[in-house]
Formats: C-alpha cells, sequence, structure tokens
C-alpha cells in the first residue's frame, strides 16, 4: 500500500521551519509587550531577537526564501487566533484589548491619529460592555438583548421611577 500525501516535500519543510519559528516569535512578542507596559524582562530581548532571527535564517535556509509578512503575522496576531463569534461580552473585551494595543504602539513612535484611533477602538468596546451591563441592570440577558429590547426596558424603567413604582426588582447578584 501507497500512502499519497497532499502535500509536497517543500510545504512540508515550510510548516515544519514555521512551527519552529512559532515560540520564539510568541516569546519575544510577549515579553516586548510587558516591557512596554513597564513590566517584562528588557534583559532578555537581545537574546529573543537573536533566536527568532536564527529560526528566520534557518526557515531561508530550509526554504529557500524568509518567511512571508502573513507567515510571520500569522504566528503572534490576535487576528489569526480563533475568537468567540456572537458572544458581545467577549467582542467588547477584544475591541478594548485592540484599541489598547493600538495606543501603546502608536504612543511609542509619536503617530497621534494612530493613537486617537486606538482610543476610538477601546471606548466602542467599552461601550459595548457598558450596554450588556445596563441590560443585565434592567433584568433582560445582555449577550442576547437587542438594542430595541434594551430600549422598550429603558423607557419601562424611565416611567416606573416617574411614576414613583419600581416595576421590578433588582436581580441579586452573587
Amino acid at each position: 500500500m501507497k500512502l499519497v500525501s497532499e502535500n509536497s516535500d517543500a510545504e512540508i519543510k515550510a510548516a515544519r521551519a514555521l512551527d519552529r519559528l512559532r515560540w520564539p516569535m510568541k516569546v519575544l512578542a510577549s515579553n516586548m509587550l510587558r516591557v512596554v507596559r513597564g513590566a517584562g524582562k528588557a534583559h532578555e530581548l537581545p537574546a529573543q531577537m537573536a533566536d527568532v532571527l536564527d529560526k528566520i535564517e534557518a526557515y531561508r535556509e530550509d526554504v529557500g526564501h524568509y518567511p512571508s509578512d502573513y507567515e510571520l503575522s500569522s504566528l503572534i496576531s490576535r487576528r489569526h487566533h480563533e475568537r468567540t463569534h456572537g458572544d458581545r461580552w467577549a467582542d467588547g473585551v477584544d475591541q478594548m484589548v485592540e484599541g489598547a494595543l493600538q495606543i501603546a504602539a502608536s504612543t511609542l513612535v509619536h503617530q497621534g491619529t494612530q493613537e486617537r484611533a486606538g482610543h476610538s477602538e477601546l471606548i466602542r468596546g467599552l461601550s459595548a460592555i457598558e450596554r450588556i451591563r445596563e441590560a443585565n441592570r434592567l433584568g433582560l440577558d445582555g449577550r442576547t438583548a437587542s438594542e430595541e429590547e434594551l430600549r422598550a426596558a429603558r423607557e419601562m424603567d424611565y416611567r416606573a421611577a416617574e411614576l414613583g413604582k419600581l416595576t421590578r426588582k433588582p436581580r441579586n447578584r452573587k
């Protein structure tokens, strides 16, 4: 019996070389982010950079060219990782994280326009979280409530307050 692979030897070699690069890239990127934040181990950056460069050079020797922009980006970009779609809370948190990362990166190189874009992204994520919390406070499921349901609940809450009557008790949370 003969086993036939759908991937050529060159593709397998490239995938293995990229896999050897994956962890050193993640270690370097995460330490850089921590250093930018004010923590991290800045003294380890040169050795981590050298390790990444060694792996990139090994990739070039194995494959015949350097990894593409997409290949390098896919190793560390948040956009290339699985996300939970349809979860408004997780989407809001992701938006805040991406905004904060944009702010940090733009601040380092004095890109005011990009920094403001990061602030906007962070605030949009925070607004999404605040809408969920408000819906929960109004007795709705904040993760699934539509804007129309939220508006109706706000209106009921407002009218109840105007009449001096509470139409529902706040939910106890433990």
